[in-house]
């Protein structure tokens, strides 16, 4: 994780006192807290948490799905074009995720199931991703969306709080009995802890454990200079409340690992490096645990972080067999046809990044991985230290982009969180074009006075005249 912040980089809500002193001279370029999230992204999400189903034709069509197919040919000519900057190399790796799929799908099926299956699923993570990326384009756009997100998340807790208790769903079973419309089944999975998993709006409770997890470091280190430090507690407490209620090990611990990343940055914001430190801690951390357990770290780690060791157990056994069926098949994979796995297991591939390599090759799990990678490299390594609260923003979404790697690698992907991941991932791509300007006087580009506020000024008949340069005379001989 790189962060150039300087002495505004280092910590979350401060730095050391010298650089304090430096921040309050260097006001933002766009007034904290300013500006409304555009329409079309809200639009995007409540339709995203909209769980209705409906058929046109021979169709299976969701409101999201349904709002992508008219906006994404719009937004992607757009994109093109260049109406949101030039194009980045996170769009190229994008679209080369998306016609490699193709390649491997055409190549392991017939004509009509590779079209089916790839259209569907490039209009629904481009419809995320383009969205954010023609939406969110300012400081201003980016605080609005957290914001939005938050209080989305937080408005979910009763409808979670109530599926945990009596393992029913509510949004999905009301909108199931209106005619033509169907929903999300009811996964009654065993309870963990003495609480049922609440899956409210999605199809499996990990995706919502997943979708809360999102909002988390946006909310308590983004919103560091929005709002009060009481309501950024509360609000991204209850959020992880809501994470936690999905009852689900990769959220919890998506959670967890930003808890840390936050953690860290704060109590070594004294350092000049600490990300360095960090990276070197947790490498040497990682030999210990190699050398003194008796099966491979990354094993003995994730079977002491889940809820269940059976499904460690079984996520273990899949990774091997998976990876020796990538070694058979490297380049296009093999589609959605069988592939060896032992009798007892299902065939569903809890790991998304390696069920991109088993399923389309490594050409197509590169292409996406890379896409987090190089965005997160490029956004952390910009200089911000002339605006820290662009410098919270930026290590927000790096530190929710890294939980968001991490999770992906305990869970299966599909359908509307699918699309949020990649609306997540297209946030912060304004990060890397923005401007970071000094003003030298705190009022330059202030906004204009309302008419409430002039009528607030002191009368004077007298017009305030500038400032005379004082002249010098002759100096008057006694």
């Amino acid at each position: 994780m790189t962060d150039r912040g300087g002495a505004q980089g280092r910590g979350i809500v401060g730095a050391r006192p010298a650089a304090r002193a430096q921040q309050s001279a260097v006001p933002a370029t766009v007034p904290v807290g300013a500006g409304r999230l555009p329409m079309l992204a809200k639009v995007v999400v409540l339709a995203m948490l909209l769980p209705a189903y409906f058929s046109i034709g021979s169709l299976s069509m969701n409101p999201s799905k349904l709002l992508f197919l008219g906006i994404v040919p719009v937004l992607l000519v757009k994109l093109l074009r260049g109406n949101f900057g030039r194009l980045l190399p996170v769009d190229g790796l994008i679209f080369g995720y998306a016609a490699w799929m193709t390649l491997a799908m055409l190549a392991n099926h017939t004509p009509r199931v590779a079209i089916e299956y790839t259209g569907s699923s490039t209009v629904t993570f481009l419809g995320g991703y383009l969205t954010t990326r023609a939406t969110i384009r300012s400081k201003a756009d980016f605080i609005a969306l957290i914001r939005f997100l938050a209080l989305v998340v937080i408005l979910t807790l009763p409808f979670a709080t109530y599926e945990v208790i009596t393992s029913r769903t509510t949004i999905p079973r009301w909108l199931a009995e209106i005619p033509g419309f169907r929903s999300h089944g009811d996964i009654n999975h065993d309870p963990r802890l003495g609480l049922w998993r609440a899956q409210v709006v999605f199809p499996h409770p990990i995706h919502y454990g997943i979708f809360c997890s999102l909002a988390f470091s946006l909310t308590f280190v983004g919103l560091t200079n929005v709002m009060g430090r009481f309501k950024r507690l509360l609000a991204s407490g209850l959020i992880g409340l809501c994470c936690f209620f999905s009852v689900s090990s990769g959220p919890v611990l998506a959670l967890a690992v930003q808890i840390g990343l936050i953690s860290w940055s704060y109590f070594t914001r004294w350092m000049k490096s600490p990300w360095k430190v960090f990276w070197i801690l947790l490498l040497v951390m990682y030999v210990v645990i190699e050398i003194g357990s008796n099966r491979p770290g990354i094993y003995a780690v994730v079977e002491r972080l889940t809820f269940n060791s059976r499904t460690a157990f079984s996520r273990r056994v899949l990774f091997e067999h998976g990876v020796d069926q990538i070694l058979r098949d490297p380049i296009l994979g093999v589609g959605y046809n069988s592939w060896p796995l032992p009798p007892w297991m299902t065939g569903s591939v809890d790991n998304f990044w390696l069920f991109l390599a088993v399923r389309f090759g490594l050409p197509t799990f590169l292409f996406f991985f890379g896409a987090f990678v190089w965005a997160m490299i490029a956004v952390g390594w910009r200089d911000f230290r002339a605006d820290p609260d662009l410098n919270l923003l930026r290590r927000a979404w790096i530190f929710t982009m890294t939980s968001t790697i991490l999770v992906l690698a305990t869970a299966a992907i599909w359908g509307e969180i699918y699309s949020m991941v990649l609306f997540m991932l297209g946030s912060g791509i304004w990060m890397l074009k923005t401007e970071v300007r000094v003003r030298a006087d705190p009022t330059d580009d202030a906004p204009p006075q309302t008419p409430r506020q002039r009528a607030a000024l002191p009368y004077t008949r007298f017009p305030t005249a500038p400032a005379q340069p004082r002249v010098r005379g002759p100096k008057r001989r006694e």
